[in-house]
């Protein structure tokens, strides 16, 4: 999955979303979604590079539990067939839930 990709995605949620942070002092009403890639995992062997792993990260986050919006992220997700586990929990000094989505892309590194 390139960046570009990643960034779709986010935005085929239909949610309000940006990568990595809203700009400081304009915090957007929830919800809204940050995505970011929270770095790698790559694969190597004997000195080489076999396979580039990424990680990336959806947080959802609203001031209520809100199901629907869940299924909204998790729908865009399935269509790009990906992998996903999810964490959620209260963050008391934002007062907002927060729904994480983790996943990985491997990408085989092409020796020709």
């Amino acid at each position: 999955m390139t960046h570009a990709e990643f960034v779709q995605m986010a935005k085929d949620t239909a949610i309000l979303c940006a990568y990595d942070h809203f700009a400081e002092g304009e915090p957007p009403a929830p919800p809204f979604l940050v995505y970011y890639i929270a770095g790698s995992d790559n694969f190597y062997a004997d000195g080489e590079l076999y396979g580039r792993i990424s990680n990336f990260v959806m947080e959802l986050y609203t001031d209520v539990k809100e199901p629907p919006l869940e299924h909204q992220v998790e729908s865009v997700l399935a269509s790009q067939d990906v992998l996903w586990n999810k964490t959620e929990g209260w963050l008391e000094a934002e007062r907002l839930y927060e729904v994480r989505y983790d996943f990985q892309e491997y990408q085989e590194v092409d020796d020709a």
